[in-house]
């Protein structure tokens, strides 16, 4: 069936980097979903009159909100493929992030306002009605949603759509909610205990705690957070293939909403290139990495003094001799052996782990390894510094 449409609706269905066909599949979703969680609403609301169900009529609502929450998808979607203009040079793909913070703010006041009901239903003590063929319709809701679920999860995984991925997990907490109310009308139907509105309170909880989750979800890549190792390796082996790039360090990631992403990285290249050899390089490897990936990348150089060997003895002996003696160390980059008003000084920036990064005083590091280095280089000065990046 969704097949079907992705070929009437989608042309290159497969080419998900491109922004148009990616937001085809999500305003396909966000159709979709409108469309059969009104119907839901709908269904659910009359059975919950005529069994005299507060949690069924909470859950038709619930179903309402959704269909709000695919509306705000559609618009997000449509806003995001705004080019980019003179007050967003990045484009508007953080919409879709904002999206799903909204969606998740949704959830969380359906879960409040499920709980309310259930708790009034639970002090009424009113009892709930029981009918077979409402019972089934309600059963035939729980695969929809199931399905509506599933779709926007896979499609989700596909373009890498953080608000998809929010209602994807809000469908399928939904038909958990409802499976759990069908049960507890068919229990109270054989024992005459009213359920209706205990099992209110546990869904509603799942509501709640989901709507958290995804508000955290959603925070981190609005509030800028770390790329994954995956990320981060991928991108490193494709630059490091390229010959002349000795190493990789100072890697800073900014994400403007899916296939969005800007990078920054610092190179090391050998000393004796020229500087057009060393622009030809880096410009090469920004234009690949940008084919490829998809990533706006901009690359710092560093100039390395391959053909000294006794700068490069100094520098493996220095690396080793802190990280062994200095446990919150990670790494020393940026390494230069200078002289300066006729006397030789070593500079060099210090990476910690990323666990000790604001929680170690910088000062006692910075002493421990000025000392280290006078007392194995006291020919030497050395100036050191923190270097300000996690990768």
């Amino acid at each position: 069936m969704f097949n079907l449409l992705l070929k009437v609706f989608i042309k290159n269905p497969k080419d998900t980097k491109d922004p148009k066909v990616r937001s085809m599949y999500g305003l396909l979703c966000s159709y979709i979903s409108i469309f059969l969680n009104f119907i839901l609403f709908i269904i659910k609301l009359i059975i919950g009159l005529i069994l005299k169900s507060v949690s069924i009529t909470a859950d038709a609502f619930n179903n309402l909100s959704d269909s709000a929450s695919s509306i705000i998808n559609l618009i997000a979607f449509k806003f995001s493929l705004k080019p980019p203009d003179k007050e967003h040079p990045l484009g508007h793909g953080r919409y879709e992030y904002i999206s799903s913070l909204i969606i998740s703010f949704l959830i969380i006041f359906v879960g409040i306002s499920f709980i309310k009901s259930s708790f009034e239903k639970i002090l009424s003590k009113e009892t709930t009605s029981f009918n077979w063929v409402l019972f089934f319709i309600l059963i035939i809701s729980i695969f929809i949603k199931i399905w509506i679920g599933f779709l926007n999860l896979k499609i989700s995984k596909k373009i890498n759509s953080q608000s998809l991925k929010a209602t994807s997990v809000d469908a399928l907490y939904d038909a958990l909610i409802t499976t759990v109310l069908s049960l507890s009308i068919l229990l109270s139907n054989f024992t005459n205990l009213s359920l209706d509105g205990y099992a209110g309170i546990i869904i509603s909880s799942f509501i709640i705690y989901s709507g958290i989750k995804l508000i955290k979800e959603t925070l981190n890549p609005l509030l800028g957070e770390a790329p994954s190792e995956d990320f981060v390796q991928n991108l490193k082996s494709n630059i490091l293939k390229h010959e002349n790039i000795l190493g990789l360090h100072d890697l800073i990631v900014h994400n403007y909403g899916p296939n969005r992403t800007l990078a920054s990285i610092h190179a090391e290249v050998p000393s004796n290139l020229s500087l057009i050899d060393v622009h030809i390089l880096i410009d090469k490897i920004e234009k690949q990495i940008e084919q490829d990936m998809g990533i706006h990348l901009v690359i710092h150089m560093d100039p390395i003094d391959i053909h000294n060997q006794e700068s490069l003895e100094i520098f493996k002996n220095i690396k080793t001799l802190i990280k062994k003696n200095i446990y919150e160390v990670n790494n020393i980059v940026d390494f230069r052996i200078l002289n300066t008003n006729g006397k030789n000084t070593i500079f060099f920036e210090i990476k910690l782990k990323n666990e000790f990064y604001d929680k170690v005083d910088f000062d006692n590091i910075l002493k421990s390894s000025t000392d280290l280095i006078n007392k194995n280089y006291p020919d030497f000065d050395c100036k050191i510094f923190k270097n300000n990046t996690f990768n």
